[in-house]
């Protein structure tokens, strides 16, 4: 039982038998969520060592994300659906560290030296994720807990990589750093959104007001342009060229009206994932 700020005890396990010796030593600390493992394995080549069926995984009712075993292999985080794993997946050196997560929440462990590989399978409608380790001494980190961004950037170890910010990353990362930063302007994270959503629509004032004089030119066009239609109704090619006449002359772009929204949809997107997914917004 660690109560102290900074306190740490360690725990270790022996096994000795056919040949074989294993020792595994637990650091465990007051204040994180993290275990440092020291093991020494002698007798066999090479080992595994692998995380629970459900350790780390407490279940999001609703949630359309990934649940499941996720590797990252030097800056590529792979992740793995049980119905979609038919044959067992290998890894090779490459490899950072394997997961099993859920939408706020993981477990992990890190080969802090260099793991032979990784295997992720699947046994009885449950898949398993697992790392091979040499014989001898072999350090590692186990972390189970939130996924929190800073906690775990703090362990240099590559494991803030689980947050998953999809496809438009590069967009939402600085969204979410700017929604803690207005948080703890405010302490309040309604009000943190507001102001986010507020910020990301300013950029956008010049383009949403250039669309709506396009739209508002258009909208003055419709007589004109109904009358282009009808007259050559049955010559598209005639009426094509009719009405892009009618857009030079009055100078007007029939995709102008669109483009502003079409700009917006991956920054909304990429605010939607941050909203979603990060532990911060928690209930």
């Amino acid at each position: 039982s660690l109560k102290g700020e900074g306190e740490t005890a360690s725990l270790s396990f022996v096994y000795r038998g056919d040949n074989l010796v294993i020792k595994r030593t637990y650091t465990f600390y007051a204040n994180d969520y993290k275990v440092d493992l020291v093991e020494d394995v002698q007798g066999v080549a090479d080992y595994w060592v692998t995380l629970g069926s459900g350790f780390g995984i407490s279940g999001e009712e609703g949630y359309a994300g990934h649940i499941g075993p996720v590797v990252l292999k030097d800056a590529d985080r792979v992740e793995f659906k049980v119905n979609k794993l038919k044959e067992p997946r290998l890894f090779g050196k490459d490899l950072r560290w394997v997961a099993q997560e859920d939408k706020y929440f993981f477990a992990a462990i890190v080969p802090i030296d260099k793991a032979l590989g990784a295997k992720v399978w699947r046994y009885s409608g449950e898949t398993f994720v697992a790392v091979n380790l040499p014989e001898g001494e072999n350090k590692l980190l186990l972390y189970a807990g939130p996924k929190e961004h800073d906690r775990l950037k703090k362990l240099g170890v590559g494991l803030e990589h689980i947050i998953d910010f999809g496809f438009f990353s590069i967009l939402a990362r600085p969204l979410f750093w700017i929604l803690i930063l207005f948080y703890k302007v405010v302490g309040n994270y309604g009000w943190a959104i507001v102001l986010l959503t507020i910020l990301v629509r300013i950029p956008f004032i010049p383009l949403v007001n250039k669309g709506q004089k396009s739209m508002k030119k258009l909208q003055a066009l419709q007589p004109q342009m109904a009358e282009i239609r009808q007259k050559f109704k049955k010559d598209s090619q005639k009426m094509q060229k009719e009405m892009t006449e009618l857009y030079k002359k009055y100078k007007v772009n029939p995709m102008s009206g669109c483009l502003p929204m079409l700009i917006q949809i991956p920054v909304f997107f990429a605010l939607y994932k941050v909203l979603l997914i990060a532990i911060e917004l928690r209930r």
